[in-house]
C-alpha cells in the first residue's frame, strides 16, 4: 500500500482482519472519546507491526490509523483469529515479534496515560479554583445580607446560588472533584477477551509461601506465568497488590522490551509467594528455546497483552472526556450557561440590576471581572494544550 498524507490505514469499527507493517513513513493512531478522535501516539520506526490487538481478540477496530508523511509504504497481512494462533504455533518466533510490538504499544499507551493524567490534574485544579471563586462570591453576598438585611442582597444571593457553578464550587470547597460532581455521560467501554491457552502441562516449578519470586531493583530478565496459587506485590516493603488470577503473566513488558532494546530495566517491585504457587519461569536469554518447545506460552502471552491494551484505551478515553468537560467549564463562548465566565458575568448583571448600594458590593464586582479575565486566559491556555496533543 502506498498512501499519501492524511489517508486512513483503517478506521474505527472497521473489520479488515489484517495486521500492517510500516515500511516507510509515519502513522498517527487515534482513540475515540465520545464523537471525537483523540491522539494516541505516533509510529515512525520502520518495520513496526501494528493493528494486532483486534486480530487477536477478533473484534472490530478499536482505534484508527492515519498517515502523517507525504509518502508512506505499508504492507498488509491478512492473519487473524484461529489462523493467527495456528501461524504463531508453527512459527513461535513470529509470535515473539508480535508480543514485542504489543508490549511497545502498551508501554506507549501507558506513557500517554501518565502524561495526560498530569495535564488533567493541572486543568482540574484550575477548574476547581474558578468554581470556588464563584461560590465564595455568592457567600460574600450572603454575609453582607446577614449583616445589613437588605432585601436586594437576599434576592441576589438566592438567585445566584441556583447556578450549577455554585454547586460545583460548594463541592470543590469541601474537597470534592468538580468533574466527579458533573453529570457523567455514559461512555461505551471497550470490553474484549479471548480464551487463553491451557498451560497445565507446561514445565513449571512450585514455590512455597514466603519465597521471593523477584526483587525490587534487580534487572527484569525473567517473566513468569502464574498457574496456581497467590502472590503479593511489594514496593518499598509495602504491599501494594495481590496476584491471584490463574494464567496471569508477570514481568513480560520488561522482558519483551529488553529483548527489543537489549537493555533490561530494573524491577519496580518485589513479588513474594503468598500461597504455595505453581509458576512457569521464562528467562529472557532462553525465551526462543522455551517457546520453540512450547509455543502455547507465547500464544498465551500475546493474548494476555492484547486484553490489557483495551483496558488502557478505556482509561485514556475517560481522561480525554474529563479534559474536554473541564476546559469547557472555562469557555466564555460555550453554548451552555453553566460555565465559570458566564456565571461570573450573569452575577455581575444581577448585582447591577438589583443593588441599591453599589459601594457595598464594589469589591465583589471587581473580583468577578478579574475572574472573568482569568477564566478566558485559562481557557486559551488549556485549549492550546489540548489542541497541541495532536501534534
Amino acid at each position: 500500500m502506498n498512501l499519501k498524507k492524511n489517508e486512513k490505514v483503517f478506521n474505527f469499527d472497521d473489520v479488515d482482519h489484517k495486521v500492517y507493517i510500516l515500511n516507510k513513513g509515519k502513522i498517527r493512531l487515534f482513540i475515540r472519546a465520545g464523537n471525537k478522535e483523540c491522539p494516541l501516539y505516533i509510529l515512525d520506526e520502520p518495520n513496526t507491526i501494528f493493528g494486532i490487538v483486534e486480530n487477536v481478540l477478533d473484534v472490530k477496530r478499536l482505534i484508527a490509523a492515519q498517515t502523517i508523511d507525504d509518502d508512506n509504504i505499508i504492507t498488509p497481512i491478512e492473519i487473524w483469529g484461529r489462523k493467527l494462533f495456528d501461524t504463531v504455533t508453527v512459527n513461535p518466533k513470529l509470535g515473539l515479534q508480535l508480543a514485542i510490538f504489543q508490549a511497545v504499544a502498551l508501554q506507549k499507551t501507558n506513557a500517554q496515560l501518565t502524561n495526560l493524567s498530569k495535564t488533567l490534574n493541572e486543568i482540574k485544579n484550575k477548574t476547581n479554583e474558578l468554581c470556588i471563586n464563584y461560590y465564595e462570591a455568592c457567600e460574600a453576598i450572603n454575609e453582607l445580607n446577614n449583616k445589613y438585611k437588605y432585601p436586594w442582597l437576599k434576592a441576589i444571593y438566592e438567585q445566584a446560588r441556583q447556578s450549577l457553578i455554585y454547586q460545583y464550587g460548594n463541592s470543590a470547597k469541601a474537597g470534592k472533584d468538580v468533574l466527579d460532581e458533573m453529570a457523567a455521560e455514559a461512555q461505551q467501554k471497550i470490553a474484549a477477551s479471548v480464551e487463553k491457552e491451557n498451560l497445565e502441562n507446561t514445565t513449571s516449578k512450585v514455590y512455597k509461601a514466603g519465597e521471593v519470586l523477584c526483587n525490587e531493583g534487580e534487572l527484569g530478565k525473567e517473566m513468569y506465568i502464574l498457574l496456581d496459587g497467590e502472590l503479593s506485590v511489594y514496593v518499598n516493603n509495602n504491599k501494594v497488590a495481590e496476584i491471584t488470577k490463574k494464567g496471569e503473566v508477570i514481568g513480560e513488558i520488561a522482558v519483551l522490551l529488553g529483548i527489543k532494546t537489549k537493555t533490561f530495566e530494573k524491577r519496580t517491585a518485589t513479588v513474594k509467594v503468598k500461597k504455595d504457587a505453581k509458576i512457569v519461569s521464562i528467562p529472557a536469554a532462553k525465551i526462543i528455546e522455551v517457546i520453540s518447545k512450547d509455543p502455547k506460552i507465547i500464544v498465551h502471552t500475546l493474548k494476555t497483552l492484547s486484553e490489557r491494551i483495551p483496558e488502557s484505551y478505556n482509561k485514556l478515553t475517560e481522561i480525554y472526556d474529563k479534559m474536554d468537560k473541564a476546559i469547557n467549564l472555562m469557555n466564555p463562548r460555550a453554548a451552555t450557561s453553566a460555565t465559570c465566565p458566564k456565571a461570573y458575568q450573569q452575577l455581575i448583571v444581577l448585582i447591577e440590576q438589583k443593588s441599591n448600594d453599589r459601594e457595598k458590593v464594589d469589591s465583589i464586582l471587581k473580583n468577578l471581572q478579574k475572574w472573568i479575565d482569568l477564566s478566558k486566559e485559562s481557557y486559551s491556555k488549556f485549549s492550546a494544550v489540548y489542541e497541541g496533543l495532536a501534534n
